[in-house]
C-alpha cells in the first residue's frame, strides 16, 4: 500500500500534468485501486486537484502512521463525516506541488484514500 501511495503521489506532484496525462498513468498500473481511482479537475483547469480511491481491505491507519508519521486529524465540519487524518510526505524540492495524503478512517480501518495535490509553500 505504502509503495502504491508514494508512486501516486510522485505523479500527482509532476510539474505541468494534466488530468488526462495522469488517469493514462493510473490506468497503465498494476495495482487494481489506482486503475479505478476518481480523478478530479481544478475548476476550469485540465491540472489534477485530487484522486480518490477505495483503501484496500485490511489497510490500516497505524500502517500509514508508520510510514508517513503521525499525521494530523481533521476537524470534521458535519457530524456523519467519516474521522479523517492528513499527512504530508516529502516531494522533490525542483517540484511545485506537493502531495496530501489524506484517510478517511472507521476505527482502525483506513476506508477511502484520497491525495490531494496542494502548492508548495515553502
Amino acid at each position: 500500500m505504502i509503495t502504491t501511495l508514494a508512486r501516486a503521489c510522485d505523479w500527482l506532484t509532476e510539474n505541468n500534468l494534466t488530468v488526462a496525462e495522469l488517469r493514462a498513468k493510473l490506468l497503465s498500473d498494476a495495482t487494481p485501486e489506482l486503475r479505478t481511482a476518481e480523478v478530479v479537475a481544478l475548476p476550469d483547469s485540465q491540472e489534477p486537484s485530487y484522486l480518490r480511491w477505495a483503501a484496500p481491505a485490511g489497510c490500516a491507519l497505524t500502517e500509514l502512521q508508520k510510514a508517513l508519521g503521525t499525521g494530523h486529524q481533521v476537524p470534521r465540519l458535519h457530524g456523519d463525516s467519516p474521522e479523517q487524518y492528513i499527512f504530508y510526505p516529502p516531494a522533490p524540492k525542483e517540484r511545485a506541488f506537493v502531495c496530501a495524503v489524506i484517510a478517511d478512517v472507521a476505527g482502525e480501518a483506513v476506508t477511502t484514500i484520497t491525495l490531494r495535490r496542494d502548492p508548495r509553500l515553502d
